[in-house]
């Protein structure tokens, strides 16, 4: 069997894993800008308590600017009907330059799992060096919904380099969209 040699980008692959925790995945943005690659890979924040899990996340290029793409998988017996997450820029000096929340609707039936391509724009200039982290911050269930706490401050410090703290979900009803209640009269 023949093997490939692996070139620097494996390398620093190998690094970064060794370095992060494993609620976190270890694909990085490898020092060139986001206007030189098709792909840029994000580093992906588990949060155990949500009901979705989303991985191998990418910003795909394209004229109107860049669409987020991953997979979504439902660990809930309830369909889910879209999410929050934030994105949030981290420079070579693991410091948080900006970032950008947005809400997606999105339909993933109970125990589902599916690459899904947002198609809302995002436009974002990422400079030598920087990397992008994605959180989930709210998943709307059709019976529940539920909140990551103080999501911001957790992705900030993870950023930063603190791995002690843990977000916190609220769950909560979701009274608008949970199908109706037969009466029995």
């Amino acid at each position: 069997m023949r093997m490939h040699t692996p070139g620097l980008a494996a390398v620093v692959l190998v690094v970064m894993s060794a370095q992060v925790p494993q609620r976190f995945s270890t694909s990085t943005a490898l020092s060139e800008t986001l206007s030189e690659q098709s792909e840029i890979a994000i580093e992906s924040f588990d949060v155990p308590d949500l009901p979705l899990n989303v991985s191998h996340t990418v910003l795909r290029k394209t004229d109107k600017g860049f669409f987020l793409k991953g997979d979504f998988s439902n660990n809930s017996d309830q369909q889910i009907a879209g999410l929050s997450y934030m994105l949030v820029l981290v420079d070579s000096n693991n410091k948080v330059q900006s970032a950008l929340i947005r809400t997606e609707s999105c339909k993933l039936a109970a125990y589902e799992t599916r690459t899904i391509t947002f198609r809302t724009p995002l436009r974002l200039k990422v400079e030598r060096g920087a990397r992008l982290e994605l959180m989930l911050e709210q998943v709307l269930g059709v019976q529940s919904i539920w909140q990551v706490l103080k999501a911001r401050q957790t992705l900030e410090a993870y950023a930063a380099g603190d791995y002690s703290l843990t977000p916190s979900v609220l769950r909560v009803p979701n009274h608008v969209d949970a199908p109706p209640r037969s009466q029995i009269y």
